[in-house]
């Protein structure tokens, strides 16, 4: 056995506080760097899951037509893609927009507003009045 001399200090293991206060402070710098396209990636991510619930509601509003072998009109095409949005959109619909019995529609645009204000205009194809992609 050895003896332990008063002259060797003991070491311990782990980090100062000026280490670990660096590294919060460079987490907390790529933090607030990353936060604004954060924050747009999921706002872009919430838009495109807004227009496919809108593409949907429109094949669905155009099936409904044909299958009654009935005219939607605008009135009620706007009321059932309004009621698909999600809690805090708005949507303009262009008054073009409606269905005849065969499901026909002369196409026109949607105005999508997000809940912090943000816009999207969307084209509607003529025909099956199906979201053009950009």
């Amino acid at each position: 056995m050895t003896p332990i001399s008063a002259s060797s200090p003991s070491r311990r293991a782990g980090y100062s506080l000026l280490e670990v206060i660096a590294v919060v402070a460079i987490i907390a710098i790529a933090i607030t760097l990353s936060a604004p396209s954060i924050s747009r990636m999921l706002e872009g991510q919430a838009a495109q899951g807004v227009v496919r619930s809108l593409d949907i509601t429109l094949v669905e509003l155009r099936r409904d037509a044909i299958i009654a072998a009935r005219p939607i009109p605008h009135a009620t095409a706007a009321a059932r893609l309004r009621a698909a949005l999600e809690r805090g959109w708005a949507l303009e619909l262009s008054p073009a927009v409606a269905f005849t019995a065969g499901g026909f529609c002369p196409g026109g645009q949607a105005e999508l507003t997000s809940p912090d204000r943000r816009r999207y205009t969307v084209r509607l194809s003529e025909g099956a009045c199906t979201i053009e992609r950009q």
